[in-house]
Parts: structure tokens; C-alpha cells; sequence
């Protein structure tokens, strides 16, 4: 295995440029006309008013455009946009659920292949050791699944034998172990609920939530290529979901 490098950011707007590594283009300025509209009875308007989120009908909200994609601000929640079929129904799937997740609520816009996820705001400012630590956990990952192609989450009883493992392989301080830990069972624990494996929580999609401190993942989206099916992802999430005794799930 080779250890990633991973840029990190601290300003304000890292939390909108890291969700957005991998959206498309689409996810952009054709999205401000949900938030032009007068018709004060469109479908969006009602989403927004259903969920509590203020907003000014006709007025575009703060946005910020990160890699390829675009989120809008509203106070302490965000809009996004995403044409990942994928993460919108592991969003759907983590609304009302304790997991590390900060999902509000999941639209299917009228727009082919869009969708808008309702989130909370996240600190995406936390500590280098956790966002390092969430880098190591992706890498042992992918190293467990090139073992075991029916990898779908780490072994309990062995992920502080794998953190140590790991930091000794890549010279890293031994005070990573439990942020790495810590790492796996937020990844596990969004497993455990959805029937999703997170293979793309790296440290730009880490954060904490900034009332309870506990980790988040503010893209559910999975490790996407220029090829990426949905279909297959989709299945695999919804045998998971048997295997592990979840409800049946329609998807959005």
C-alpha cells in the first residue's frame, strides 16, 4: 500500500470545495434557477419551507463553486447538488438515523440526473491528526478489499491491530491509532445503518459536527472515474441492507 497525499484546507469555503471534488458540471449555474423562481408554490420552495430553511424567494443564496460542483448557504444548512445517483440514496438512507451523517432531507429536481441534498453545516476545520487518520482508514481499506472482494466494513476486533499496523508501515506517531479507530467506526457505523460502504472518506470528506464534535461525512458519495455505474453500487447497497436485517429501501 502506498500512503495518499492529500491536500488539506482550512479556510471557510474548504467545506463547499471538498464536497464537491467529483460532481459535474451540470451540479453548477444551472442550478440557480430553483432559486429564481416566482412562483412562490414550486416544488423546491416548498422542500426548502417543509425543512425550516429561510430563504428569499428570487434571491440566489451564497454559493461557492468547489472543483466542479455548487452548494448555497442558508444560515446553518446547506443545499447541495449532486448528479450522483448514488449519494443521493445513501443521503436518503441516513436521514433520521444516528450515524455520522448530517443529512436533513433528499429532492429529486425535475432536472434528469440532478438531485439537491439537504445537510447541515459541518466543520470541515478540524484537526490534522483526524483527517490524517480518515486517509490511513481509506488506504487499509482498499487493501482489505484487494484481499476480500465482499469487503464491507472493518473487523471490530481488529481495527486497533490494523491502526498500528498502518502507522508503523508509514512512520507515523503511534497518537494516530485512535483517531484511525475512531475513523473506521464512523465508516463502520455508516455501514451498519445504511448498508453503504464508504470507500471515499478521506480527509476532504471528514468533518465534526460542530454541536456534539462527533465525526460526520458531508459527501456520501462513493469513489467515482470517469466510468462510474451507479447500478452496481446501488445493488450491493441494497443486499447489504438485507444481510443486515434493514428495511426494504425505495430508493429516490
Amino acid at each position: 500500500m502506498n500512503f495518499k497525499l492529500w491536500e488539506t484546507s482550512y479556510n471557510v469555503n474548504s467545506f463547499l470545495k471538498s464536497i464537491f471534488l467529483y460532481e459535474d458540471r451540470e451540479s453548477q449555474a444551472p442550478t440557480e434557477q430553483f432559486w429564481l423562481s416566482t412562483d412562490l408554490n414550486n416544488p423546491f420552495y416548498t422542500w426548502l419551507s417543509q425543512n425550516e430553511v429561510k430563504f428569499t424567494p428570487g434571491q440566489v443564496p451564497r454559493f461557492v463553486d468547489g472543483g466542479v460542483g455548487r452548494a448555497y448557504f442558508l444560515g446553518n444548512k446547506v443545499v447541495k447538488f449532486t448528479n450522483n445517483r448514488v449519494e443521493a440514496n445513501v443521503a436518503k438512507a441516513s436521514i433520521g438515523q444516528s450515524i455520522p451523517a448530517a443529512i436533513i432531507s433528499v429532492w429529486r429536481t425535475p432536472i434528469k440526473q440532478l438531485w439537491a441534498i439537504l445537510q447541515k453545516y459541518v466543520n470541515v476545520n478540524i484537526e490534522q491528526e483526524l483527517k490524517d487518520a480518515a486517509d490511513i482508514a481509506t488506504v487499509i481499506m482498499d487493501d482489505l478489499k484487494e484481499k476480500d472482494p465482499h469487503f464491507t466494513h472493518f473487523p471490530e476486533d481488529q481495527m486497533e491491530k490494523l491502526a498500528s499496523q498502518a502507522v508503523t508501515q508509514w512512520h507515523k506517531p503511534t497518537t494516530l491509532i485512535p483517531y484511525i479507530v475512531s475513523a473506521m467506526n464512523a465508516i463502520n457505523q455508516l455501514y451498519l445503518k445504511t448498508g453503504f460502504t464508504h470507500d471515499d472518506a478521506g480527509p476532504t470528506n471528514i468533518a465534526r459536527d460542530p454541536d456534539t464534535g462527533h465525526i460526520v461525512f458531508h459527501d456520501l458519495g462513493p469513489n467515482s472515474t470517469k466510468n462510474f455505474k451507479a447500478r452496481p453500487f446501488l445493488d450491493k447497497m441494497h443486499q447489504n441492507r438485507e444481510k443486515l436485517g434493514l428495511p426494504a429501501f425505495t430508493e429516490v
